[in-house]
């Protein structure tokens, strides 16, 4: 605090100089550079709290124990970057938006009479604890509860920072692996305004028709550029009628289907791939989807820009998001990695303590290491075809 004193008085002394020699004008060109260019006050430690549905049947299930280490290592990357402590409020996903909706109207009551709660801290430690109406950051558990919230004006406005400041971290189309879908981007706001983050999630799925080899050569269906899937169809279908069906599978799938079938027993070198390019049957996502896991901030946290910068890292940094989801390395789950060190995959640990969340609901799932039980988080090597199949979805 000197030490800016002393640059100031300095700087001041350096306009009365200038003041003096140059005349009013440069005075006030100086004034103004001072203004612009001293010190600001560093950033105050502070404490925000987040509530995530969990994905246990059981919640009791899950150690209390590894969500504070899980949150330990997360913190340990947030604190030090932003001057920011998260504390985690993982609920059972069946007692999830009741529980919120209690603390939301706790802490609203609270911030509408007008008292300031007075922050309290443990000794030597810098971080504030949370205070008992504190309700900061929350996940939407669909476009029902979202509306709820915004029919409440219980939501802060994230229009002008998400698409300002944070459009390109958040939208950026070169970034595949950290870029949320255009598609979802662009829609998930109500006329124009953003109440939220959207998550990043896999855009619905293709329909898909494998032909026999033997039986699409026979009759020489229509081949080169422009020839639509419908038209290669129409001619197979007229050459045999009562064989087509015997002679063509039909099935939907992921952009990855696109490279076998789906079925025991059947050989995809047999058979020729087509997808269904008919524009009724792109992956489509509607908009009561896009509220699904859609990182909201109460009205009443605050601050509002302390919270989205936490959000912004969650969604764009693999190694944090990563935390959040599969929780404590080498407690509930292991890493592979390269011949660089890079994280190729986690193995979650069969006998390790419970730990579960939906990927729906931590955010984007583009920036997560692949997992070896797709069902924890995402498919190896998936994330390109993700962002492929949402570059090429619609929206209705």
């Amino acid at each position: 605090m000197k030490k800016r004193l002393i640059a100031l008085a300095l700087c001041l002394l350096l306009v009365t100089l200038v003041f003096v020699s140059c005349g009013e004008s440069d005075y006030d060109a100086a004034k103004e550079y001072i203004e612009k260019n001293q010190l600001t006050p560093e950033k105050p430690y502070l404490t925000l709290n987040m509530y995530i549905p969990t994905n246990l049947a059981t919640h009791e299930a899950i150690d209390p124990a590894v969500v504070a280490a899980m949150q330990a290592e997360f913190n340990a990357i947030i604190e030090p970057k932003y001057r920011t402590r998260i504390q985690f409020c993982l609920i059972d996903e069946t007692e999830y938006e009741s529980v919120v909706a209690q603390q939301y109207a706790v802490s609203a009551t609270q911030a509408d009479s007008g008292v300031k709660e007075e922050k309290t801290y443990l000794l030597n430690d810098k971080f504030p604890q949370l205070s008992a109406s504190q309700c900061d950051i929350f996940v939407m558990t669909g476009k029902e509860m979202f509306d709820s919230y915004v029919a409440q004006n219980a939501l802060c406005d994230l229009t002008s920072s998400l698409t300002t400041s944070y459009s390109r971290i958040l939208n950026d189309e070169t970034g595949r692996d950290k870029a949320i879908c255009s598609l979802i981007y662009d829609h998930a706001n109500v006329d124009g305004v953003y109440y939220g983050v959207p998550a990043n999630f896999k855009i619905g799925f293709y329909s898909y028709y494998a032909i026999e080899r033997e039986f699409y050569n026979k009759y020489y269906a229509p081949s080169g550029e422009g020839v639509t899937t419908k038209q290669v169809l129409n001619v197979l279908r007229s050459a045999d009628s009562e064989g087509f069906s015997s002679h063509v599978l039909e099935y939907t799938g992921d952009y990855r289907a696109r490279f076998t079938i789906p079925y025991d027993g059947v050989n995809t070198d047999d058979y020729i791939i087509l997808v269904d390019d008919s524009e009724a049957k792109k992956p489509t996502v509607t908009y009561d989807e896009l509220f699904n896991g859609m990182f909201c901030i109460s009205r009443t946290c605050e601050s509002s820009s302390r919270a989205l910068e936490v959000i912004a890292e969650l969604y764009t940094n693999k190694e944090l998001h990563s935390i959040l989801q599969y929780g404590v390395k080498n407690v509930t789950y292991t890493t592979t990695t390269d011949a660089s060190g890079n994280v190729v995959s986690v193995t979650p640990i069969a006998e390790g303590p419970a730990y579960s969340i939906s990927p729906a609901y931590t955010g984007n799932i583009l920036t997560l290491y692949p997992s070896t039980d797709p069902s924890l988080g995402i498919d190896p090597e998936n994330a390109y075809y993700i962002w492929l199949q949402n570059s090429e979805a619609a929206y209705k």
